[in-house]
């Protein structure tokens, strides 16, 4: 199975939002936004997750990242895009914190001694 593509990981992203009290859809400029964002967070990660990355960013390019990750991602990436929209929940806050100690668990293995 293929990854996600950059603006299902966005739509993934935008749900999240909504479910946490932002109800206004996104508008092209929100797109374009988000998908600098994207390529901005996902670089600065510790760890890789295959993320292909591109010097403009296309919505309809496959992001590459196992299907593991998405939730955690598009979590975290909400949490980036909420104080666009004036919010910050605090719930989002908690579950994007907890998605992302999962993600870290689960790729970042501690070195054997």
């Amino acid at each position: 199975m293929t990854s996600k593509t950059k603006i299902e990981l966005l739509n993934d992203c935008f749900n999240e939002l909504r479910i946490n009290g932002i109800t206004t859809q996104p508008e092209s400029e929100d797109i374009r936004l988000g998908l600098e964002r994207l390529e901005d967070f996902m670089s600065e990660l510790t760890f890789s997750l295959g993320y292909v990355f591109e010097a403009i960013p296309l919505p309809n390019s496959y992001s590459g990242i196992p299907r593991y990750a998405n939730f955690a991602i598009a979590s975290n990436m909400a949490l980036r895009l909420a104080p666009a929209y004036g919010k910050a929940p605090e719930s989002l806050i908690r579950q994007a914190s907890a998605a992302m100690s999962a993600l870290q668990n689960k790729v970042c293995r501690p070195r054997r001694v």
